[in-house]
């Protein structure tokens, strides 16, 4: 028998930057929206979840634990976790709750390629089926991290030069709520206006001869 030498540990910065980017990819990439609490989800949510047997997580989710292990792998991730995936973020009800991007660098957002905003509010038609809510679409706002940054002149990051602080947070949440408001409006004001013109006694009324003319020259 013949024996082989190798080393105790692995080391996977020794790996070449390529390989690590193909395991980084590999890990953090998904295929689907990756659902983002708005808060982070807190610790009364996480207990609520753990007595109901429900999923902490339900929806496929990155493996961001290799980001924790030396700062290295995190700046090599981040932009990978944050550029190459959609969040899809729901509000919250209360608008006291904290705002995830209290939590986070500029240097993160910048990165972020696509997020998409809806309310929790928002309900779902009752004609639907099952199949048509699985695909219903709430309406949303969606943006980038670059149209975050863009809100801020460079005197607000010498205020905050790390990331946004908490009043920060809360006028973006702020933007991005007045934002969802106006697209749940006027997804009302189109559904509206559908049920106006297939509305039969509305359609021969607005149709109707205008006969006003007609009784002023009587």
């Amino acid at each position: 028998m013949h024996l082989i030498q190798t080393k105790g540990r692995f080391n996977f910065m020794e790996l070449p930057a390529e390989l690590r980017l193909k395991i980084y990819e590999l890990l953090l990439i998904c295929n689907d929206d990756v659902e983002l609490p708005c808060d982070g989800l807190g610790d009364r949510e996480r207990q609520i979840r753990l007595i109901r047997g429900v999923p902490l997580y339900p929806c496929p989710r990155p493996a961001v634990a290799i980001m924790q292990t030396c700062r290295l792998a995190n700046e090599e991730g981040v932009p990978i976790l944050w550029g190459k995936n959609t969040f899809a973020i729901c509000l919250p009800v209360d608008l006291m709750e904290p705002f995830f991007l209290h939590r986070l660098r500029w240097s993160t957002i910048q990165h972020m390629a696509s997020l998409t905003f809806t309310s929790n509010t928002t309900p779902l038609p009752e004609s639907f089926s099952s199949h048509l809510k699985r695909n219903y679409i709430r309406p949303h706002f969606a943006c980038s991290g670059l149209d975050i940054l863009a809100r801020y002149s460079p005197t607000d990051f010498l205020y905050s030069p790390y990331g946004p602080d908490v009043c920060m947070s809360l006028s973006i949440r702020n933007w991005v709520s007045t934002n969802v408001t106006r697209a749940e409006l006027n997804a009302i004001q189109q559904e509206l206006e559908a049920m106006m013109a297939n509305d039969p006694p509305f359609t021969t009324f607005q149709n109707a001869p205008d006969h006003t003319d007609a009784d002023a020259q009587t």
